[in-house]
Parts: structure tokens; C-alpha cells; sequence
């Protein structure tokens, strides 16, 4: 089907996860505040949780790494549809104020695949969970990834941590994670609590909201919350360190400029019985409740994600209250567009790249004005090819754009990114990847390619008469 069609028809929905762009970074507990960081292979975040045992402080280490960060070798070992391998080495450390150890992991990782990954494959990342049990205090994480074949490492000691033991008889909330949570139809007990597991953030589009253990042991009332949420300027990055912020393109984003800076704010939330029993393997983490009799219940706060724009700092500020006193805490995290197309990155590139669908009329009212008037029409020219509009995420402007980077990258021009203007490029972005590519020499020297489109019963000629790589649109015809 072609990409015309699918944006008449509002249809052939598009969603490809991979690796996100940016990263949250945790520090102190009880500071309740991070930074944003970019990682593009790597991402973890240290949750503090409580568990039946109250003599111990419990660490839950997520982490999320892609399969690319991994150099794949051909498998010589062993004969088998694994053809190709890559071995690694995952290192978790938690140092204490003396930066000395107190607790130590060390990890194997064996991959095998039936072929080496390319760049726009879609490949699930390797998820997991590592749990630490340790005294009270404040922490610093090491967390290095090795890579055996290319010598590649990942190593981040930024993050900080504050782990204690919960208090017996006190109003106790735990630091929380961002993630979704799955009923069965009957709404009782939730079958699951994913973590989105992007280092503090959550994917662009993505319903979900905060989950945290909460206790109010003795209490003879029901708990009451409140929360606010609201998106925060980014501040110059000062060059590292747990202060700086890394935000490329967030205040040049047409997503982003289209919609108000509103604050909004909630009172709803799921509470259910239990304290966090983890589900780890290499695809995934997930939680659910394991009754007790420490009193302890999960709470979930749902949140307007899939309204917010991609942005790297969003701030929400909560009041839980119970008979047992007050709790107010402020939380930040990103909202992170993971295949954020390149074409994209451009405002002025990404409203040239629309002539292929937009009327002259429509491009005036996107290309005139100020740049948040120009961010609203662009926004809203898409809006109205929204297959869904409850959400902010547009499936057929990503495809769209993600058509554009490919056709720059196959048919632009040694010296600039025009691939988008060529006659292939254009019939590219329309109608996606041909079924069948032919090219042959004419009898004068002039060079032919000829794209058949099966799905859509269509013939394109294309001439190269000088051969200079310049091929013209010569004919179109139905199958």
C-alpha cells in the first residue's frame, strides 16, 4: 500500500521500538531530582525498594541494553542455525561514601543470532534486573558493560543511591519507576507491572504513570493524593556531572513547540495488597503482588503520558496523605521519542520534505510566521492524518519521515542531502521500498531502472541519460 493511501485512509499503523536517545539519570533519594543524559546503547536506573525482610535495604538495579552495543562474530564453535555470537561482560557495583565495595555482580553475556543485526532492524534489547541487599546508606553505582570482540565499554559511576530499611509502624512511600500495570478483566488483581526500563524515562506515546510501595500501618482511613505535572526549560549543559543536562534539539522541536506548556494534575490512582514480588529474564522485568503481613500496598498512579510532547525534563510534584501524616516529594523524567527520524531533527528540512503530499496552500500557513506558529500548523497538518488522535505520537508522520531518511540516504548527492527532491526519492516516500528492482543498459548508453509495485499494480520507469546518478521519472504504468 502505498504511503499516500495510507495517509487518506488513516491507516497501516507503524511502531518500532529501539534504543532510546536519552536518559534520566537518578540521583539521591532524597533529593528526588535527576538529570538527563543521553545513552545510546545503554540505559539503567537504581530503584530502592522494601520487601518482607525489614532487616534488610533492598536495591533493584534495571537495566536495558541494546544487541548492537555487541559485535557479532561468525560462530566457529559450534554448527547450527546460531551462525553468529557475540560475548560480553555486565559489572554492577554499589560503592559506599569511602567508595568502597559493598556489593558486587558480574554477568556473562552470550548472544546468538541467525544473522549479524543492521541498523534499522528491530531486535529485542537484553533486559534485567540485578538485586542488591545492603545496610542503610547512600550509594554510588558502577555499572560497566564490556563487549569481548571490540573492546567497547560502557561505564557510568554517576548515578547515586539511598537505600534504608522501612520503618516498623510509620507512613513509609518508596522511590518509584515508571512503567504500566495489566488487569485481567475482572479488575482485580493486577497479572503485571512492567517497568519501561529506559533509565528514568518512558517511550513518546506511551500510556503508564508511576508505581511505588506505600505502608500506613494503623491507618483507619483511606489514602488521598494529589499530583501536578509540568514541563521544565532544560538547563545548559555545563559539562558533566550530575548538574548538567544534555537536551539536543528539544527547544527546536515542531512537536514540542506545537503544544502549550500546561500544567496538569491528577487525584486518581489503583492501590492493591502486597509488596513487589520481581520477574526477571533476558526479555523482560516485571512485578507483582506478593501478599504478606507487612502491610505494604502497590501503588500506581496513572498519568496523561500519551498527551505529553517529547521532552527530556518533565517535573511532577505529589501529596500522598493518610491518617498517618503527609508525604510530598517531586519527581522528574523524560518523555523519549526513540526512533525519532533525522529528518525530523531539522524544523526547516522537515517542513521542505512535506511538498510531496502538502498543498502549496498548506505549506504557506506551515512556512509563514513565527516558529511556534509554524510548529501549530505543522502539527495540526498531521493531526488530521492521525490514525489516533489519543495520543500525541503520529504513526504516519514517523513512516513518513523515516521514508524521507531513507531516501536520503540512498539517492542524495555526494555534496548535499537531496535525496528527498529526486524523482526516486519522491516515489520512494509515496510508496515505500519496490517488490522488485530491475535495471539494464539501453541501446543508447542511457541506464534504466524500472520499480514494480505489486501491492498497488504500478510500474516506474526511471532514465539516467547522462549516467551521472541523476534518474528521471520517465513513465508510469499499472500492472
Amino acid at each position: 500500500m502505498s504511503l499516500f493511501s495510507m495517509i487518506s485512509r488513516w491507516t497501516n499503523l507503524l511502531f518500532i521500538l529501539i534504543l532510546p536517545l536519552l536518559a534520566v539519570a537518578q540521583q539521591e533519594e532524597s533529593e528526588r531530582s535527576a538529570a538527563i543524559r543521553q545513552s545510546q546503547f545503554v540505559n539503567f536506573e537504581a530503584i530502592p525498594v522494601f520487601t518482607a525482610d525489614t532487616g534488610n535495604a533492598v536495591a533493584h538495579i534495571h537495566y536495558r541494553i541494546r544487541q548492537n552495543f555487541f559485535v557479532f562474530v561468525k560462530n566457529e564453535q559450534e554448527k547450527g542455525p546460531d551462525r553468529f555470537v557475540a560475548n560480553g561482560e555486565l559489572l554492577v557495583e554499589l560503592l559506599d561514601e569511602q567508595k568502597k565495595s559493598v556489593a558486587r555482580e558480574v554477568r556473562q553475556i552470550n548472544l546468538r543470532r541467525t544473522n549479524i543485526p543492521h541498523a534499522d532492524e528491530s531486535v529485542a534489547d537484553l533486559q534485567g534486573v540485578v538485586v542488591f541487599s545492603v545496610p542503610n546508606g547512600r550509594y554510588t553505582v558502577l555499572f560497566r558493560v564490556d563487549d569481548r570482540e571490540s573492546g567497547r565499554s560502557f561505564l557510568n559511576r554517576d548515578r547515586q543511591l539511598a537505600t534504608r530499611r522501612p520503618l516498623l509502624g510509620s507512613f513509609e512511600i518508596s522511590f518509584p519507576f515508571l512503567g504500566q500495570i495489566v488487569f485481567p478483566e475482572d479488575n482485580t488483581k493486577p497479572v503485571g507491572i512492567f517497568p519501561f526500563n529506559l533509565g528514568g524515562g518512558y517511550p513518546f506515546g506511551s500510556g503508564g504513570g508511576f508505581v511505588l510501595q506505600l505502608a500506613t500501618p494503623g491507618s483507619t482511613r483511606p489514602i488521598s493524593l494529589e499530583w501536578t505535572l509540568k514541563r521544565e526549560r532544560p538547563l545548559e549543559r555545563t559539562g558533566g556531572g550530575m548538574g548538567s543536562f544534555l537536551t539536543p534539539n528539544a527547544e527546536g522541536d515542531l512537536i514540542a513547540a506545537a503544544l502549550e506548556d500546561q500544567a496538569l494534575s491528577g487525584n486518581q490512582f489503583t492501590l492493591v495488597d502486597g509488596y513487589f514480588n520481581l520477574h526477571a529474564s533476558d526479555s523482560g522485568i516485571s512485578y507483582d503482588a506478593q501478599n504478606g503481613s507487612t502491610g505494604w500496598k502497590i501503588l500506581f498512579i496513572p498519568l496523561p503520558l500519551e498527551q505529553l510532547a517529547p521532552w527530556p525534563r518533565y517535573r511532577l510534584d505529589l501529596k500522598i496523605i493518610s491518617d498517618g501524616g503527609t508525604k510530598e516529594q517531586t519527581y522528574y523524567f523524560g518523555s523519549l521519542w526513540q526512533k525519532k527520524p533525522r529528518s525530523l531533527l531539522d524544523p526547516n528540512f522537515a517542513i521542505d520534505a512535506l511538498k510531496h503530499i502538502a498543498s502549496d496552500q498548506e505549506l504557506e500557513d506551515i512556512q509563514s510566521g513565527s516558529f511556534a506558529k509554524s510548529a501549530k500548523a505543522f502539527f495540526q497538518f498531521w493531526r488530521t492524518r492521525d490514525p489516533d488522535t489519543t495520543t500525541v505520537y503520529n504513526e504516519v508522520m514517523e513512516e513518513y519521515y523515516r521514508r524521507v531518511d531513507r531516501a536520503n540516504e540512498r539517492f542524495s548527492s555526494v555534496r548535499e542531502q537531496d535525496g528527498y527532491k529526486t524523482d526516486r526519492g519522491r516515489i520512494f516516500i509515496l510508496f515505500g521500498p519496490p517488490t522488485r528492482t530491475n535495471r539494464v543498459l539501453g541501446t543508447d548508453s542511457t541506464l534504466i531502472e524500472v520499480w514494480i509495485f505489486e501491492n498497488v499494480g504500478r510500474r516506474f520507469t526511471f532514465l539516467d541519460r547522462g549516467r551521472t546518478g541523476n534518474f528521471i521519472l520517465a513513465k508510469v504504468e499499472e500492472l
